[in-house]
């Protein structure tokens, strides 16, 4: 990553750690709401979106598919968040290792605990790497997190990170920013690039759209085979599958090719 993408990351970070900790300082309900605030303004209800998110955007039968025995296996949360889908992915998988980049893991921790979930492990990061062992990870996963980068350097920073960390076989299911919700003359003058980039933007608003044939040519070039691609629903399971979502999915699959 160059100077420039370094700055622009280390200013992206700072803002949403600034948002995040007013929203911590004004209470559980507003932390929690703060990381969806469509779906959940209780605590519980953040927990019981949690669950129907991850089981429908997750777990999707492709994903089923490809995991096997998920009690032995270790999965990974890029963007923990309030803790809402780690909640979920501890009763899935022996372990859960959650990363992001605020300093609010005490509050996310206390939490969990009070829920009776201890499999898992919170660490903060720089916004770009995933700090965890070469080929340690048996599944990977983010949703409505990424949409959020403040670059494309920054999520192909991402991907090549979960390349180096999946195990042979290991899988990832990951949400971007649906380039199709950018207006018709933004697409073209995006096309050939295959992104769009929209900075700076308040916290927790999208700055980053991506073009799957992008997103495919890049993972291509890593060794990470694209099984399937997909949409996002609206408030689940309410909006599904009537209200399509802002989001795309792509599930990868590390070949070691």
């Amino acid at each position: 990553m160059n100077g420039q993408a370094f700055s622009v990351l280390t200013d992206h970070r700072q803002r949403y750690c600034a948002a995040i900790r007013q929203a911590r300082h004004e209470g559980t309900e507003a932390f929690q709401a703060w990381f969806n605030r469509e779906a959940a303004h209780t605590p519980q209800q953040a927990q019981v979106r949690g669950f129907w998110d991850f089981s429908v955007h997750i777990l999707t039968p492709t994903v089923c598919r490809l995991l096997s025995r998920p009690e032995n296996r270790i999965a990974l949360e890029i963007g923990y968040g309030g803790g809402r889908l780690l909640h979920a992915a501890c009763h899935y998988f022996q372990a859960v290792i959650g990363i992001d980049i605020h300093a609010e893991a005490d509050a996310v921790r206390d939490y969990l605990h009070t829920q009776g979930v201890t499999n898992f492990c919170l660490l903060q990061t720089d916004g770009a790497a995933l700090a965890c062992h070469d080929a340690s990870l048996d599944f990977i996963y983010s949703f409505i997190v990424l949409q959020h980068l403040p670059s494309f350097d920054v999520l192909a920073a991402y991907l090549r990170e979960v390349r180096r960390c999946l195990r042979v076989g290991g899988v990832a299911q990951l949400y971007v920013g649906t380039f199709s919700r950018l207006h018709p003359l933004y697409q073209l003058a995006c096309f050939a690039q295959g992104y769009k980039e929209t900075r700076p933007v308040e916290a927790n608003h999208i700055s980053l759209v991506v073009r799957v044939g992008r997103l495919k040519q890049i993972c291509r070039a890593l060794g990470l085979h694209m099984v399937e691609t997909g949409t996002s629903y609206f408030l689940a399971p309410d909006g599904y599958t009537r209200r399509p979502g802002g989001q795309t999915y792509v599930t990868l699959l590390n070949t070691n090719l």
